[in-house]
């Protein structure tokens, strides 16, 4: 082989190395650290494999305290965010929400006595998980006396503590981490007032990715992906044979002079 055709031949190969790198950058997806545990993050990877196989990425899932999470995506360092709710992260610009949502997020009370369920007032205190916004607005604008832990593993060891009366968080992340606390029942109240869609978001930089993913949420909605999902979330309690006991309670008492 003579010198001109090897010389070709090594150019080649590392332009083609440089452009297989380029390719294969990782493309990241940023969880919130409130949602952070083993069994969640091997259900979290398997869901968002699935949403992108059609467009030939294999994402890669990070974790980081939400605000945080948010900061990185705004900035370009991270490429999406698994899911959010619209009315929080409207104020990064830099972000683009994909329609349809994924699934309805539900929020609720988890007390260790019915009777710290049955009557919430603003002298209860209710232990809430770090990263989830809507909640700690929701506390603010009640004047609810809110105690903020790093996830919701740390707010059932507050709750078992006695430190507070009852833990205020969405259900999908509570109900993957009671097995994981010494409680085997527990009292529940809804609270329909924190109802919301929650959407996947992704960089302005992968903005011509959004229609494609559109249509491959409606196909995995119609499918009964994200409701299979949604689904194991919410019944990982009974693994370990917990029991949630409904307490149903109109709305969270406000006294009238405090109104």
């Amino acid at each position: 082989m003579s010198v001109r055709i090897l010389w070709s031949t090594l150019l080649s190969l590392s332009f083609a190395c440089m452009a297989a790198t380029e390719q294969a950058a990782p493309y990241i997806i940023n969880v919130s650290e409130s949602i952070a545990n083993p069994g969640n993050q091997a259900a979290l990877e398997r869901l968002y494999q699935r949403l992108y196989q059609p467009l030939g990425i294999v994402p890669l899932l990070t974790f980081h305290p939400s605000k945080r999470g948010l900061a990185l995506l705004a900035d370009g360092q991270l490429d999406a965010d698994a899911a959010r709710v619209a009315e929080i992260i409207e104020r990064y610009p830099e972000l683009v929400k994909i329609e349809p949502p994924l699934f309805t997020l539900d929020n609720g009370y988890y007390c260790a006595e019915a009777k710290y369920c049955e009557r919430i007032t603003q002298d209860t205190v209710l232990i809430v998980p770090k990263g989830t916004p809507a909640i700690q607005h929701f506390c603010e604008e009640q004047r609810l006396s809110c105690l903020y832990v790093n996830n919701d593993q740390s707010a059932f060891k507050a709750l078992e503590s006695g430190v507070g009366e009852a833990l205020l968080s969405f259900d999908w992340g509570a109900r993957t981490v009671i097995c994981s606390s010494r409680f085997r029942r527990l009292f529940y109240r809804p609270e329909p007032r924190l109802r919301q869609n929650v959407y996947h978001f992704v960089s302005s930089k992968h903005a011509g990715l959004a229609d494609k993913l559109s249509q491959v949420i409606q196909t995995m909605a119609q499918n009964g992906d994200f409701n299979d999902f949604y689904q194991f979330g919410m019944e990982r309690h009974l693994k370990c044979g917990a029991q949630l006991l409904p307490v149903t309670i109109d709305e969270v008492h406000v006294p009238t002079q405090m109104q």
